[in-house]
């Protein structure tokens, strides 16, 4: 998978994460620990980061920890810096990520 402009741009070899997968981080151990897994996951974060820039602005990866540090609370955090609940964010991260 590359990155490009903050979309994953791949031969799709595999499905996106759901959020809690996403929120879990890179599989440690397991069936499916591979290492393109693990390059799969460093796709889908440089893609969060440019997905959150892109559509929400230069600081907004800076609200969401400042929010979430101050919440601990992804149904907290997530609307305070991106005015959207964590799944719609996904949502439209995963719409704007796809591209298969």
């Amino acid at each position: 998978m590359q990155l490009d402009e903050g979309r994953l741009t791949t031969h799709c070899r595999s499905k996106l994460p759901t959020l809690q997968q996403l929120g879990r981080g890179v599989p440690d151990g397991g069936p499916d620990d591979t290492p393109e897994n693990r390059w799969d996951y460093y796709d889908y974060a440089a893609s969060l980061v440019g997905y959150v820039y892109q559509g929400y602005g230069v600081n907004a990866y800076w609200d969401f920890l400042r929010a979430y540090s101050k919440f601990a609370s992804p149904t907290v955090a997530y609307p305070a810096a991106f005015g959207a609940d964590p799944d719609a964010f996904y949502k439209g991260w995963w719409n704007s990520a796809r591209d298969c």
